[in-house]
């Protein structure tokens, strides 16, 4: 707020300086006055990003190349001018990797090796127990199960993604660094199986949990999991309590043959604290580990491939357990000075890889991923001259490109009628989530799914070429929550009538209406440029349908 007024005081021309009078409604300490009034400015970074139709129309442009934009861009000045920092940051990584000194290092390094493969046979294992064919029967309330105190990636974990190594404690299995054992009360299926083929379950499980004193995650947290962390279930530590925690299915590690009493109410502390210690009970009468489900036997599990992992695993967990590294004196210390370097030496590849890429052209790589989904899209030709469907992408500058092109060749804007286009172009022009609830017609909804569709062809594109895009994700980013409203609009209905249908801002329907007659004057403008002059007529009579009322007055105050 300072900083907007004490940027307009003064005429500028005629006065030296300007005067600011701010009202305090609160206390403020003078250092934080004094950093407001002669601090730092806030720094001015690039947001140059790349856009197909901005790609397209260079390549249109005869001696025009994207790179040449790039390399003229203030993003590229301040990639160029970060440079020496961040080979002096390299630099300096390397000089404190190469100072960490590891007593048998060879050894330490061998029994690593063991670690990482046991992990990742593990994680393996988990995938297969965790299917919900074979999981899915045996999560009755009551059940003890192992838990990861972490939800472990589906797909395996290298190096580079996890730089840890889970230090053996004392008198538990090798693999079980990370496990605490708890009690499922309950589970529930939270989405998948119907296009996937594959469903996903979320499963309750008391467990007992502190506060997390990792300062990395917020206290705010929009999962419990993320605020508390899994402690041992016989650990009956002050500033512990037992929590029921909903973990996704793939964060269970083995489930047990024993079950035990669930009263029907966890909600008092007393009824979680007895069924956590009827845990600790359990965990005491077999020293030597509870009693799991066996996979083939009791979860049918009948592959061969499976038996063969067993077994591996248990190959290699004999091997850890016998490997002589396990009798030094500072096993432990080692191991925490092998994790040091191993995260010095990710950290390193991740600087040498920073400064590789703030030598050359920035944002190459994407622009290559860019230009490959453009040819397959049908957008340019193999030797990279523009195509039709190229010279219309060009001329949308405010919606998704390839997925408001694909709709115009694949023939669906002729098929709606004017205001059922209109509601389309909604879908494209309106991207913010909000919490109204879309109730769509058959027909709105038939026509919406058919976007996500075309949005869902589109995205499969672009993974295929190796673009960071995530496709359901990008599908979800096409909104319905104006189509209805703008069906009313088509109609004829008042503004205020189309207020009563949503809970939306005025402004946000405003600005949104202008945008979606906006789209669809350059819909219209792209289909003259091809020659579809029927189509362009009906952008042009669609936009004249929209085009009314006191959204376009050109002033209130008139």
């Amino acid at each position: 707020e300072y900083i907007q007024m004490s940027g307009r005081a003064g005429r500028r021309g005629k006065d030296d300086r300007g005067l600011v009078i701010l009202m305090m409604d609160e206390r403020m300490d003078p250092p934080v006055a004094k950093n407001m009034l002669h601090g730092q400015s806030d720094s001015l970074d690039s947001a140059f990003h790349l856009s197909y139709a901005m790609i397209l129309n260079l390549m249109r442009v005869e001696g025009a190349e994207p790179e040449s934009l790039i390399q003229s861009s203030f993003a590229q000045f301040q990639n160029d001018r970060a440079l020496p920092a961040l080979e002096a940051k390299a630099a300096e990584i390397e000089r404190a990797r190469d100072a960490v000194v590891i007593k048998d290092e060879s050894e330490v390094d061998e029994y690593v090796k063991l670690k990482d493969g046991l992990d990742a046979m593990i994680r393996e294992r988990r995938i297969a127990t965790n299917t919900p064919t074979y999981a899915v029967p045996f999560l009755q309330p009551g059940r003890l199960v192992r838990v990861c105190t972490k939800a472990p990636s589906i797909a395996g974990l290298s190096d580079d993604d996890d730089a840890s190594i889970k230090i053996p404690v004392p008198g538990t299995e090798p693999g079980e660094e990370d496990v605490v054992w708890g009690m499922i009360t309950a589970f529930e299926r939270i989405g998948g199986g119907s296009k996937s083929g594959k469903a996903a379950y979320g499963v309750d499980v008391l467990v007992r949990t502190r506060e997390n004193r990792d300062t990395k995650v917020p206290s705010i947290s929009k999962s419990k999991g993320d605020r508390f962390e899994f402690v041992q279930a016989d650990l009956d530590a002050e500033d512990t309590e037992p929590r029921v925690i909903r973990v996704p299915l793939e964060q269970l590690d083995v489930m047990s043959s024993i079950r035990v009493y669930l009263p029907k109410d966890l909600h008092p502390r007393e009824a979680r604290d007895r069924c956590i210690s009827s845990v600790g009970e359990v965990l005491k009468r077999f020293p030597e580990g509870i009693p799991i489900l066996d996979a083939e036997k009791d979860m049918k599990i009948d592959s061969e491939n499976f038996a063969k992992l067993i077994k591996r695993i248990e190959t290699i967990k004999g091997m850890m357990k016998k490997h002589p590294i396990t009798e030094s004196e500072q096993f432990e210390a080692q191991l925490e000075a092998h994790a040091e370097k191993r995260k010095l030496s990710i950290a390193l590849k991740d600087a040498k890889r920073a400064a590789k890429d703030a030598a050359g052209l920035i944002k190459r790589n994407e622009l290559k991923q860019m230009r490959r989904v453009l040819k397959r899209l049908g957008h340019t030709s193999a030797e990279g001259v523009v195509q039709t469907k190229g010279r219309v992408a060009c001329e949308l500058a405010s919606v998704d490109e390839l997925v408001t092109t694909e709709l115009i060749f694949n023939g669906m804007f002729k098929e709606v009628d004017e205001k059922m286009l209109v509601a389309l172009v909604s879908c494209l022009v309106w991207r913010e989530k909000s919490r109204d609830t879309a109730k769509l017609s058959e027909e709105a909804a038939e026509v919406f799914s058919r976007l996500k569709d075309v949005a869902r062809k589109v995205g499969k594109q672009m993974v295929e070429c190796k673009m960071g895009v995530d496709i359901e994700e990008y599908v979800e980013g096409f909104r319905c929550e104006l189509m209805e409203i703008m069906l009313a609009w088509c109609n004829g209905n008042k503004f205020a009538d189309i207020m009563k249908m949503t809970e939306l801002f005025e402004g946000s329907i405003v600005r949104a209406i202008r945008r979606v007659e906006e789209v669809l004057r350059q819909l219209s403008d792209a289909c003259r440029v091809i020659g579809e002059t029927d189509l362009q007529e009906k952008f042009q009579s669609a936009s004249e349908l929209v085009r009314r009322d006191i959204v376009f007055v050109a002033s209130l105050f008139l």
